[in-house]
């Protein structure tokens, strides 16, 4: 079925939801850019309530594998890349 031959007689979805507040292609852009969805599990939703907490808390998590790697190379006499 395509968009032109839908009615709303088509669509389960109840009378009382409201849809005109939504904007079209809202988040186009981001996508196009690379943006990735990630769905969170509940106990950690609560932990990281928008986009900005958890890319602060990945970035923190990525700087600290780096710095190990460059220390274990060090120690391990291997070159840096």
């Amino acid at each position: 079925m395509n968009d032109e031959t839908m009615n709303d007689d088509d669509l389960d979805i109840p009378d009382d939801i409201d849809f005109s507040g939504g904007v079209v292609g809202k988040y186009y852009q981001l996508f196009k850019n690379g943006t990735s969805v990630v769905i969170l599990d509940p106990d950690l939703s609560a932990e990281f309530p928008d986009s900005a907490s958890v890319n602060r808390a990945l970035r923190r998590v990525v700087r600290e594998r780096r710095k190990r790697a460059k220390q274990t190379s060090r120690v391990s006499g291997s070159p840096e890349k």
